[in-house]
């Protein structure tokens, strides 16, 4: 399987260095890596956070997506910031007590007095409260804290000010700092306590986003999109209009994307730049000395077609006049759903599932509303079909000729590996309500209103409209989700259920009602009917 970037493959094995978790069989078939344990917040979180930070050795290439000009790329790294400070600000007074070290307080403390020193809040308040009111702010930005301490937080990317890397605090066992109650900053800082490399959280989920859409533009820039796509397709991707290639889409993700974080910033950059230089002031340094490095994994280099329309799709969510926080919230939700297709996408390849017309991906999701009565048969199709997905997540890692390593036995390797792909898709579809239900059997796929409004906002460009039967259309052939008859019935051909099909009698007024309420369909008649991207770029 070709990769990119090569991870030194040209090397002697005696030579690579390559992650012990490299042994894992998901990563081999789908790169390094989707995990279990990442929430959907924080793949889009690491996403943007690679997109924009310094890369490479020469620290050059911040918040765009780097065409190199040698070949084969043997390694990519990038250099994310800590802001640890502006986590012990914004996140100490939440996280578990038990994690809380005396340092940690003591150094909260100094950080608070410095800035009501430097704070001049004038009559009304006092810096107190102007303290209480800032924190309160940034402490509104979490996105995901759980069960952690706060170095693990992680803050909604809704600013570049806000991207972080992943820190985690060795507070327990034999070197842990609980051992040592004295401990200053400035010994926690550099005695190995605040660990920037587990990867625990921060998954490297985000970081195959991003390395998927680095293989294509690096591959495929000056290419023919419907190379990528069509294939025996026709014109089923014509929308993209991009039948010269993807330099034009490249410059303006870029662009689109630099433009979302510092919209942010100018609205809250400066207060975590005072912030940060109040603590460091206060002894606090929240950064390391000099800028650390992250080494980027790999993806299959044959993901360029997921890839593809992940990055019209992101485009089209980032031209349109949303607010900063709606365009984010829509991001999160693309990134799942993207993970999970490209989970499909890659296990369609390597089982040499059958071609499907209308759709590049090699593989379908059949919709149904989201609660059906016990007998419908909607919703009994709707079953039978993800069952029909899950049988083809699970055969992904058995249809690949791998090997486990030494003293493994296979066919527990291969469940191991079941965690960060069949398991995976389960978990993360159920995080973002697109499999039901969150327990017990019967489990379907379905598109609440969220993912309807995403689905509108990614598949049709801002301001523009298209007709009902296009939109459906659209859908099956960018995420191969099936909604109304005649993509369901394409759907269960291609799993040999088609004589269900015609039994069933699919009825897609569910999904209509939704785009309804949304205000996304318009009317013209009884026959037809336009859906509406309302939101003008």
């Amino acid at each position: 399987m070709a990769r990119f970037p090569n991870i030194a493959s040209d090397l002697a094995s005696d030579e690579r260095n390559l992650a012990h978790e490299d042994s894992n069989a998901a990563i081999q078939v789908f790169g390094r890596r989707f995990h279990k344990d990442q929430t959907p917040v924080e793949y889009l979180a690491e996403f943007l956070l690679v997109f924009a930070s310094p890369k490479d050795d020469d620290h050059s290439h911040a918040c765009s997506f780097p065409i190199y000009d040698s070949t084969p790329i043997l390694k990519l790294s990038y250099h994310p910031p800590y802001r640890v400070s502006l986590k012990l600000f914004a996140f100490l007074g939440a996280s578990k007590l038990e994690t809380r070290h005396p340092v940690h307080i003591r150094s909260f403390k100094d950080g608070i007095a410095e800035i009501e020193r430097r704070i001049n809040p004038g009559s009304a308040i006092t810096p107190d409260d102007a303290v209480r009111l800032v924190q309160g702010l940034f402490s509104g930005f979490v996105g995901v804290a759980g069960d952690r301490t706060w170095t693990a937080h992680t803050f909604l990317p809704a600013s570049g000010s806000l991207l972080a890397r992943e820190i985690l605090w060795k507070h327990g066992g034999n070197s842990g700092a609980l051992k040592c109650p004295n401990l200053e900053w400035d010994e926690a800082w550099n005695g190995n306590y605040f660990n920037p490399s587990a990867h625990s959280f921060m998954a490297r989920g985000g970081e195959v986003l991003y390395l998927q859409l680095t293989s294509l533009f690096n591959s495929h820039i000056d290419r023919p999109v419907a190379a990528l796509l069509n294939g025996d397709q026709g014109a089923t991707y014509d929308h993209l209009n991009m039948s010269s290639g993807l330099r034009a889409l490249h410059s303006s993700l870029q662009t689109q994307l630099a433009d979302l974080l510092r919209q942010g910033d100018q609205a809250i950059g400066p207060l975590g730049e005072f912030i940060a230089h109040a603590f460091t002031s206060a002894g606090v340094n929240g950064e390391p000395s000099k800028p650390t490095v992250a080494d980027l994994g790999w993806v299959p280099s044959e993901t360029a077609a997921e890839a593809c329309l992940f990055a019209w799709e992101t485009e089209n969510i980032c031209k349109a006049q949303h607010s900063g926080l709606q365009k984010i919230s829509l991001l999160k939700d693309l990134c799942v759903l993207h993970v999970m297709r490209s989970l499909c996408f890659q296990s369609a390849r390597v089982t040499a599932a059958c071609q499907i017309s209308g759709f590049a991906g090699g593989y379908a999701w059949v919709a149904c509303a989201p609660s059906e009565a016990k007998d419908d048969n909607n919703k009994k199709l709707g079953i039978n079909a993800y069952d029909a997905i899950e049988s083809l997540l699970y055969k992904s890692l058995r249809s690949a000729d791998l090997q486990p390593p030494e003293r493994k036995e296979k066919e527990q390797w291969l469940d191991e590996g079941d965690d960060n792909v069949l398991r995976l898709f389960r978990k993360i579809g159920k995080q973002i309500g697109v499999i039901v239900p969150r327990k017990g059997s019967g489990m379907r796929i379905t598109l609440p209103s969220h993912i309807v409004r995403l689905l509108v906002a990614a598949l049709i460009q801002p301001g523009k409209r298209v007709r009902l039967d296009v939109f459906y259309e659209r859908i099956f052939s960018h995420f191969g989700i099936a909604i109304n008859q005649d993509f369901v019935g394409v759907a269960l051909a291609a799993y040999g259920m088609q004589h269900g099909a015609n039994g069933f009698g699919i009825g897609s007024s569910w999904f209509e009602e939704e785009l309804r309420r949304g205000g996304y369909l318009i009317p013209l008649s009884d026959a037809v009917a336009l859906v509406i991207n309302p939101y003008k770029g």
